[in-house]
């Protein structure tokens, strides 16, 4: 007896510690291992996107990106032969490519790691005319009124094929009504922008960008500059002048650390 315990032990001990390591290096990837296939049916509620559905909700290019980045230490679940069994009722509320996927992410997570590990900026900021009115509701009807009747301008006018120039906000006579102080400082967008070119003597400078923290537990649709508008020049425009906020993986060293684009800093009142 103690000779067949002898043979046996070592090979055992070997197959054990070699799981035991295994394990080790698993969780020390953040990957979620349950001791029974059937407790996998508690993390699902919250880890059931794959990492495709992340990288779409996130700022990454590719999978490479996303691997090199959050995936060096984002939770996720490992979904086992084992565990697919155990939890097949489970399992059956999600979409076929989430059961088939090895790993399953989290929104919530995901969310997590972007608040904590990437830096956001803006270069302007949409805010309404109505915050500066000593009447904000009054301003507002006002500014429907004559957005109304500007639209059936542009109609009978496009109905005759006439293309009538357009008026930009910062003349439209709803504007008259604020303080003088403000009304001085509308449309200037574009001559501060001018000083600043003339300033850095650059084609596109880059004016002064402010951090700003990107709100926790909230998750957008960040696009690549090429998504933006047909021409760099017109992206680029899109950026500075309506407010888009720029993100980038904190670090800006790595290849893959691109940046990406949401709409920003807006606080959008009845399009004002």
């Amino acid at each position: 007896m103690s000779e067949v315990f002898n043979e046996i032990m070592p090979g055992a001990q070997a197959v054990a510690e070699s799981v035991t390591r295994k394990r080790a290096a698993l969780e020390a990837k953040h990957i979620i291992l349950t001791d029974c296939p059937g407790d996998v049916a508690a993390y699902l509620p919250k880890y059931h996107h794959t990492m495709h559905e992340i990288i779409e909700i996130g700022p990454w290019q590719s999978y490479g990106a996303f691997r090199e980045g959050a995936g060096r230490n984002m939770t996720r679940l490992f979904l086992s032969d084992e565990a697919r069994v155990a939890c097949a009722e489970e399992l059956s509320r999600l979409t076929d490519t989430q059961k088939r996927a090895s790993y399953l992410f989290s929104y919530e997570d995901a969310a997590d790691w972007i608040h904590a590990n990437v830096e956001s900026e803006v270069m302007s900021v949409l805010v309404p005319l109505s915050m500066f009115a000593t009447d904000p509701d009054a301003f507002r009807s006002q500014f429907l009124e004559e957005r109304s009747k500007r639209f059936v301008t542009l109609e009978e006018a496009a109905s005759k094929g006439k293309s009538p120039a357009r008026t930009p906000l910062s003349k439209w006579r709803v504007t008259r009504i604020l303080p003088a102080s403000v009304q001085s400082e509308l449309g200037r967008w574009q001559e501060d922008y001018n000083a600043e070119r003339e300033r850095q003597g650059v084609a596109w400078p880059n004016p002064t960008s402010l951090t700003v923290d990107f709100p926790e537990g909230v998750l957008a649709r960040y696009k690549a500059m090429k998504e933006l508008a047909p021409t760099t020049a017109q992206a680029r425009a899109t950026v500075l002048f309506e407010g888009f906020s720029v993100h980038r993986e904190v670090g800006h060293t790595q290849a893959y650390c691109r940046r990406h684009y949401t709409p920003g800093l807006a606080h959008p009142l009845e399009g004002l």
